[in-house]
């Protein structure tokens, strides 16, 4: 059977179906924030429950959007998706930080006292999204990815060639494959950091669903005869 966007579409919907479910139990399987020793507990907790849970929204917001033919607004929340792994990483997975709770503190310390005091979140940590990239390993992420999304979040005369079949065949298929994905990445930091175990098969799902859009990309991208 030959792929097409609708199977593709049809296919991230479902698999954004278990995913969410992942992030509700992950939520479930952290600690109760109302139980937790100090101030500093109590942020970190609430803040990786935003993470897996805010970001699973926006997640299946994405793919919705993707499903009703709307390309740029999927690319909008697919930059803001992109800022959150980063961000993830950087707050839970930090490789030179992986088990130092004062490093997750403090920047939970800090996310809580920007909105408090309603400050963007560009120097978070007291570091720039690019900074915090290439802290956690993530700056090719951030120099391709990040960077291509701004494009159309800012330079609007660049978003033309979006309405042409092919750009948007492709570019709707890596969305979908990238907002999940995105979400898997963040699910994992949050697992990984409080030792919560699972999440092999969504991993190993996503993957299949990698296979059928790379499938899909080279079906349109193959010259006609």
């Amino acid at each position: 059977m030959s792929l097409t966007l609708q199977h593709i579409s049809k296919s991230a919907a479902a698999l954004h179906e278990a995913c969410f479910d992942e992030s509700k139990r992950i939520r479930s399987a952290l600690p109760d924030f109302d139980q937790a020793p100090h101030e500093n507990e109590r942020k970190r907790i609430v803040i990786a429950k935003k993470q897996v849970m805010g970001n699973g929204q926006l997640a299946g917001q994405i793919i919705e959007a993707l499903k009703s033919g709307c390309l740029q607004l999927a690319l909008l929340g697919l930059r803001s998706l992109t800022e959150e792994v980063i961000n993830t990483k950087y707050i839970f997975a930090h490789p030179e930080h992986l088990k130092d709770l004062d490093h997750t503190y403090g920047v939970c310390r800090d996310a809580f006292e920007r909105v408090d005091n309603d400050l963007q979140f560009n120097q978070l940590g007291g570091k720039s999204i690019k900074q915090r990239s290439r802290a956690v390993g993530l700056e090719e992420m951030y120099d391709q990815d990040f960077n291509s999304l701004s494009n159309y979040t800012h330079m609007t005369l660049r978003v033309g060639h979006l309405s042409e079949d092919a750009y948007f065949n492709e570019y709707s298929a890596h969305g979908f494959l990238s907002a999940l994905a995105h979400l898997n990445d963040i699910q994992c930091y949050v697992r990984e950091h409080f030792e919560i175990s699972g999440g092999d098969q969504i991993e190993s799902d996503i993957r299949v669903f990698q296979k059928d859009v790379d499938q899909f990309i080279n079906l349109i991208k193959k010259p006609s005869l």
